[in-house]
């Protein structure tokens, strides 16, 4: 599904009920690009689709979004969808205001569940991502660049499957960074489900270049889970954060803060673990 106004004025569009597989049953070599192509379209609504591979990373993109500078799409709503096997489950590229990501299953996307970026000189766009379920191989979420991130009651979990798949000595679940602000992250579960970690970074939450943000109630991983090599890290840039009532089990490092952090603008509480 391809669908970009021509005369760059305001569309409003909903797909809804839809099923896009990648590659059919005769598996051809050739396969769709992206499973929905949203270009300067404003007040959407993609909801109900299920869009499928067929084949690992073929797709590159199961929903797309991009925007133009003179166009700014707004009110974005992605809910109870089903991505499968795509390189990128979501991608938001450009200017975007107002996306709402609500109760998706996001399996098996090879490079990111959901990857959000802006163009720097763009008014830093809302973002929530609310009650997903999320398997990753490589990133959970990455988000850059953006203000008013919103995460909340999402399950994550490493796909154990990854470590054999895709050289992922560096992987995240939840990362925010790029100069990205006011960003609330809670309720979520993170899980690591790998084989071995040995010589491997997989963390839970990074954040870098990022202020003013909440990170609470969250649990990272369970008793018996692969570890994670870190809980929660604080990347350089990070500053004026609160991280509290987060409870982590079978991480190398529950917290690690960078020492070029202001000491005064960060808190964290005591971590609950095993």
């Amino acid at each position: 599904v391809y669908i970009a106004p021509s005369n760059r004025e305001k569309l409003n569009c909903i797909v809804e009920n839809v099923e896009i597989r990648g590659r059919d049953q005769f598996a051809f070599a050739h396969c769709w690009n992206n499973g929905v192509y949203f270009h300067n379209v404003i007040n959407s609504m993609i909801r109900n689709a299920s869009i499928d591979s067929r084949e690992r990373g073929a797709m590159n993109n199961g929903i797309y979004f991009l925007g133009d500078p003179e166009v700014t799409p707004v009110e974005c709503h992605i809910a109870d969808c089903l991505i499968f096997g795509s390189q990128y489950g979501i991608q938001f590229d450009g200017h975007y205001e107002g996306i709402y990501i609500t109760k998706c299953n996001l399996l098996h996307n090879t490079k990111a569940a959901i990857r959000a970026t802006t163009s720097p000189d763009v008014v830093k766009p809302s973002f929530q991502i609310r009650g997903c379920q999320v398997e990753y191989f490589l990133n959970g979420f990455e988000i850059s660049g953006l203000s008013g991130v919103m995460i909340s009651d999402n399950f994550l979990f490493v796909s154990p499957g990854s470590a054999s798949e895709i050289d992922n000595d560096t992987s995240v679940g939840i990362g925010v960074n790029g100069d990205s602000y006011q960003v609330f992250m809670a309720n979520n579960i993170v899980h690591n489900a790998v084989g071995s970690t040995e010589g491997k970074h997989y963390r839970a939450v990074v954040l870098g270049d990022t202020r003013r943000c909440v990170i609470s109630n969250n649990i990272i991983n369970e008793p018996g889970n692969t570890e994670f090599s870190t809980g929660i890290w604080f990347r350089p840039g990070t500053e004026k954060c609160a991280a509290y009532d987060n409870v982590v089990s079978n991480s190398r490092d529950a917290y690690v803060d960078d020492p070029s952090n202001p000491s005064n603008v960060i808190r964290y509480d005591p971590i609950l673990s095993d």
